[in-house]
């Protein structure tokens, strides 16, 4: 199995960076989404008026999500799922549903420069997952120590938080991504 366990330094250069948050915006579909774990929902509102439009019924306990390309994936940290909602989806459509090999996620981002893929974290199983929204499938996950929490991911590196420890992990985009497939082949199918 693949694993990272090496903390580097961070860069503080100035570059889009995408992280986890409780809330997201879409700007082009003009709405806001806000995960509310106690309800196991998340609240859809009018990114303008702040309207509510709806809830959709997540389950699992919602706690972070990521706006990746056409989805909104959002992280269950009761389940080992992470869900998917469309974008531009005006209403009705239940959401979609990956399943991860952790019982659990808490943060998620937008891989940087795929623009399709996400990256979440498994707090209770030392996993860093990396999901693809569009084909509803996990493409590779690789070991942290500690319990990974939040996730912030630039253009060209991963960046991950331990939730007890303090201690930060930081990845290449592209060794991530060759780790987790890594990890998934030789775990088989």
């Amino acid at each position: 199995t693949a694993t990272i366990s090496t903390a580097a330094a961070v860069s503080t250069a100035t570059t889009t960076t995408t992280s986890s948050s409780s809330s997201t915006i879409a700007e082009a579909a003009g709405r806001w989404w806000v995960t509310s774990p106690d309800d196991g929902a998340v609240a859809v509102l009018d990114a303008l008026s702040l309207k509510p439009e709806r809830s959709v019924d997540i389950g699992g306990s919602p706690r972070q999500l990521a706006q990746v390309g056409d989805s909104v994936v959002v992280t269950n940290s009761a389940t080992s799922t992470v869900s998917l909602l469309p974008v531009d989806d005006a209403g009705g459509e239940a959401p979609g549903k990956v399943r991860v090999p952790c019982g659990g996620t808490e943060g998620a981002a937008s891989l940087g420069g795929t623009g399709q893929l996400a990256v979440v974290t498994c707090p209770n199983d030392a996993r860093l997952v990396v999901v693809d929204p569009a084909t509803e499938t996990t493409v590779g996950w690789v070991r942290l120590g500690g319990r990974p929490a939040g996730v912030a991911v630039t253009r060209a590196q991963v960046t991950v938080a331990g939730g007890t420890d303090g201690r930060l992990w930081s990845v290449g985009t592209g060794e991530l991504l060759a780790a987790s497939e890594a990890a998934r082949d030789e775990a088989g199918p």
